[in-house]
């Protein structure tokens, strides 16, 4: 057994993305006088989402974004939130809309998610987007799935015919980060609460992915010698973050690992400020081009 893996460092993978992210926001800042706009949509006053949306805003700030968090109450209907994006849809100086998940039950999360601009989607989860990530065409990928990747990218030189076994196959997460690596020429298997012995996918995957919100579910019994390990999951427990993964019971087994906190999580938040620039970018390119009759 290994005695100390490689620990992913997320909190460096994200450092650098918001540094080049900074940089480029910049660069057009002085060539087009305009920044970036990033807006997103709380509904209701979740704890653990406020706490993200304060992380995302301080980063947008930090790097030149102009940031907008447009608060509706937990009575708000599915129509008030609707209503509320379709305004950001035709705000020219809005370039990126985020709806901070999980909206009250009375909502419906994929018609309040498709009524997004596909063109300011900046989660990524807009069938539009979904579907060009399927085809592996251009598009707004979902944040989660792509700081995975970057995570995977930072320690596994080629993805090609390696087995990756993802427990959780939720819109956010497993379900693009299987389209992105079946891309990839991965072989993957997309594991539920349904699937039986999961352990034996595990155990044969040499990428093991975990998204279910499980506090130590992941022990070492799941994995096979010299695995990559990427722990999605977090919840407090006793007032400790906590992931999916059994840490202490598995590190000295893997070859490489995602700490939780400090993992994925920031890299997510890095995601979010890159595809927001994209979407400016795009969003400003096509204007202009429409303006002087490019076809």
């Amino acid at each position: 057994m290994n005695k100390m893996p490689n620990i992913i460092d997320g909190q460096q993978i994200a450092q650098n993305i918001i540094r080049d992210t900074a940089a480029k926001v910049a660069k057009f800042h002085e060539a087009n006088n305009i920044r970036p706009g990033l807006v997103v949509i709380l509904v209701g006053d979740n704890p653990a989402s406020a706490v993200y949306v304060a992380r995302k805003e301080d980063v947008a700030r930090e790097i030149g974004f102009n940031f907008t968090l447009k608060k509706l109450p937990n009575s708000a209907s599915q129509g008030d939130v609707v209503r509320c994006i379709q305004g950001y849809n035709t705000q020219q100086d809005c370039h990126g809309i985020l709806v901070q998940l999980p909206l009250p039950k009375h909502i419906n999360a994929m018609e309040v998610l498709s009524s997004v601009s596909p063109s300011k989607d900046v989660d990524g989860l807009h069938p539009h987007n979904f579907g060009r990530m399927a085809m592996g065409l251009p598009a707004l990928y979902p944040c989660t799935a792509l700081a995975i990747m970057d995570c995977i990218n930072s320690c596994v030189p080629h993805l090609k015919g390696l087995n990756v076994a993802i427990i959780g196959k939720s819109n956010l997460v497993g379900k693009p980060l299987g389209i992105m690596l079946s891309n990839m020429d991965a072989t993957v298997t997309l594991c539920h609460k349904d699937t039986q012995n999961i352990k034996q996918y595990t155990q044969n995957a040499q990428i093991v992915v975990v998204a279910i919100g499980v506090p130590g579910y992941i022990t070492q019994d799941f994995l096979q010698e010299g695995a990559t390990v990427i722990d999605v999951g977090i919840t407090i427990v006793d007032d400790v973050a906590t992931g999916d993964v059994l840490f202490d019971d598995v590190a000295p087994k893997v070859k490489n690992i995602t700490p939780v906190p400090k993992g994925v999580g920031p890299i997510t938040v890095a995601r979010l400020m890159a595809n927001t620039l994209d979407a400016m970018v795009n969003i400003w390119t096509n204007s202009n081009s429409n303006a002087q009759g490019t076809p």
